[in-house]
């Protein structure tokens, strides 16, 4: 009887603390990291559907953890928050590092080139379970979702 009181109480304990996660992709705007669920198209550009909200004005400050300087970090304080509606191209160049000198240690880019760079439209994201067993976190995979991003309306 016992035995079975404790089966059964370790499995609820389980089966409530698994959860849903999804794995959604993001898209970057600089400033803040969207959800692609979030985004529409117009013409060559990503808008976000809604206004987002983002840090217009932060610094560091080094937050203290015991007697000596070097104990600590250092932690970003947002001073000021904006709200808009962010936009970015479709199709944008980076500069990309080409050629490598120095040593393993001290490696510096000898030239650099410019690289053409699209954001994808179409997404393949995964929807996982997600349970703690004995301090493990355990993610498996139930379904595989397709995301296409609309044009906006």
């Amino acid at each position: 009887m016992k035995k079975a009181i404790l089966f059964l109480s370790i499995f609820t304990s389980t089966v409530a603390m698994a959860k849903i996660e999804v794995d959604m992709p993001k898209i970057d705007f600089g400033v803040a990291k969207v959800a692609a669920s979030e985004v529409c198209v117009q013409g060559e550009n990503i808008l976000t559907k809604n206004e987002v909200t983002f840090c217009s004005e932060s610094s560091r400050v080094w937050v203290s953890t015991g007697p000596r300087r070097s104990e600590g970090y250092f932690q970003t304080v947002c001073h000021a928050e904006n709200s808009e509606i962010l936009s970015r191209p479709i199709a944008y160049s980076v500069k990309e590092c080409s050629k490598w000198a120095g040593r393993r240690s001290d490696n510096i880019c000898a030239q650099y080139e410019t690289v053409l760079k699209t954001i994808p439209l179409n997404y393949t994201y995964g929807v996982y379970k997600v349970k703690t067993i004995r301090g493990e976190r355990i993610r498996s995979l139930v379904t595989t979702k397709t995301l296409s991003i609309p044009s906006c309306r």
